[in-house]
């Protein structure tokens, strides 16, 4: 579907995009395009699109490997897509109560590759979700300018928070490209950016652990580590714990770096 056909289907059966979902519709070739070609994709590949729209960047996917499942929560979108697409997968369902794992783990092919423009309300959740599955090689995802920034930061930036922590410790996140709101239907308030996420095959600590423990961590970024550290443990253990790891009693949530949450978590044996 071209972009005046899009926008002119869009008006003739009175769709009206949801704000709740997040709806914005890219309409630029070019940055379709652009999307679609940061990762090399082959016909033995296994794509998996989430919130494909009205099939933007499935049409250059489609052209690559015919091995793809698309999830979309709006029912009128799905209803158009099934009539669109008649040799794969779609499905009807809401992302966050999806099991991924069985979805995956029904694809027998060289790679698992994940491309998304995703709804801004729910991109971070559906991250962590994704990554949570251990059965992706790679995934591109256009996301909020903000949330990329936050991904991406580095220690003792004022964006870096529990969550920087947590995605670098799960993957490699690399940011592409920008994509302008005017590229898209309606425009949205916000810049958008391209990025590239490496999942790590391996980890040494316990995922769900190390989530509810970087919760603990940055209760308040503003107080030492040390004062958030005590609505969970006692000043002994704490300090204690410090002194062991050689970390200073005043120091601040985000001055730490990744490898030091999992070694302070192993030493306050958080969880056991």
């Amino acid at each position: 579907m071209e972009n005046n056909q899009i926008i002119k289907f869009l008006k003739d059966n009175n769709f009206f995009p949801s704000k709740k979902l997040g709806q914005n519709f890219l309409l630029s070739n070019d940055y379709k395009n652009k999307i679609v070609n940061l990762v090399p994709i082959d016909s033995n590949d296994f794509v998996l699109e989430i919130g494909p729209g009205f099939g933007a960047l499935t049409d250059f996917i489609i052209k690559k490997t015919h091995n793809l499942t698309l999830i979309e929560f709006d029912k009128r979108l799905y209803e158009f897509l099934n009539k669109k697409y008649n040799q794969i997968n779609i499905i009807n369902h809401d992302i966050l109560k999806l099991n991924l794992n069985e979805i995956l783990d029904k694809n027998k092919f060289n790679k698992s590759i994940v491309i998304s423009n995703l709804p801004y309300s729910i991109s971070s959740q559906v991250l962590i979700n994704l990554l949570k599955t251990s059965r992706i090689d790679c995934m591109v995802l256009m996301v909020q300018k903000e949330m990329a920034d936050r991904i991406t930061s580095k220690v003792g930036s004022t964006k870096y928070n529990g969550f920087s922590i947590l995605i670098s410790l799960l993957a490699d996140v690399k940011k592409e490209f920008d994509v302008p709101s005017t590229v898209f239907y309606p425009e949205p308030h916000v810049i958008s950016t391209v990025i590239k996420v490496i999942p790590k095959k391996k980890i040494d600590f316990d995922l769900y652990k190390m989530e509810k423990f970087l919760k603990i961590c940055f209760l308040n970024k503003r107080k030492k580590l040390v004062n958030n550290l005590k609505t969970n443990f006692s000043k002994k253990t704490i300090y204690n714990c410090f002194n062991a790891l050689n970390l200073d009693e005043n120091v601040r949530p985000e001055q730490l770096d990744k490898n030091q949450y999992v070694l302070l978590m192993k030493e306050l044996k958080y969880g056991n």
